[in-house]
């Protein structure tokens, strides 16, 4: 949207509907245990979540902000969250606001940039969720990369600062890439981010960086 050299302002946004037929609308599945169980079959069109991201910088290149617009309209959920960080170079850079605990690869950083129906069943199921706090990320080494996080709760969605307790949650992952060194320009994976040839974002990060 804009640049000067008081800062920077981009906007992206992205949807998904779909349509959805489960029909016959009364089924049952039997589960490991041999329990039959009832399942309400869907027909009908969905709209995904949707999203949209304000982010740049403000006075310095290093004083990156991102504003982040989400919803799920199947859920009736709709927030309003963001993040400000200091990137003192690719090795380390600290950050405060809302980020998920590194419990999975889609929480490593790359959301929200894979598509909506890439996180498969086994990664809903394992992984945690967005907490409100602090955490640092860098590059230690050309390919390998760290993430250490401290938030007041496995999930702040939905819940209120008068029902947490006193207990923060943590999480710390490290991750080896030695091909390309990265999944994309910004972290993701799949075939969501276009690649001109192997290693091309790679390089343009590198050639961007302050």
């Amino acid at each position: 949207m804009g640049r000067n050299s008081a800062g920077e302002l981009s906007i992206s946004a992205y949807a998904l509907v779909r349509y959805i037929n489960q029909m016959p609308g009364e089924q049952t599945f039997t589960d490991h245990l041999g329990n039959e169980h009832p399942i309400d079959g869907r027909n009908g069109h969905l709209p995904a979540p949707g999203h949209d991201l304000l982010q740049g910088w403000l006075g310095s290149p290093k004083l990156v902000y991102n504003i982040f617009v989400w919803t799920v309209n199947t859920t009736d959920q709709k927030n309003i969250f963001g993040s400000m960080g200091y990137q003192f170079s690719r090795k380390f850079s600290i950050y405060g606001g809302l980020n998920g605990n590194p419990g999975t690869r889609s929480l490593q950083g790359s959301h929200p940039f894979w598509l909506g129906h890439d996180r498969v069943m086994a990664d809903e199921f394992f992984r945690p969720f967005f907490g409100s706090g602090i955490w640092a990320q860098g590059e230690l080494t050309p390919g390998i990369w760290y993430n250490v996080v401290l938030t007041n709760n496995n999930s702040s969605l939905g819940v209120k600062s008068s029902q947490l307790d006193r207990t923060l949650s943590s999480g710390a992952s490290m991750w080896w890439m030695p091909t390309t060194k990265e999944f994309g320009p910004r972290g993701a994976y799949g075939d969501y981010e276009m690649h001109e040839k192997v290693g091309h974002a790679l390089r343009r990060l590198h050639d961007a960086e302050p």
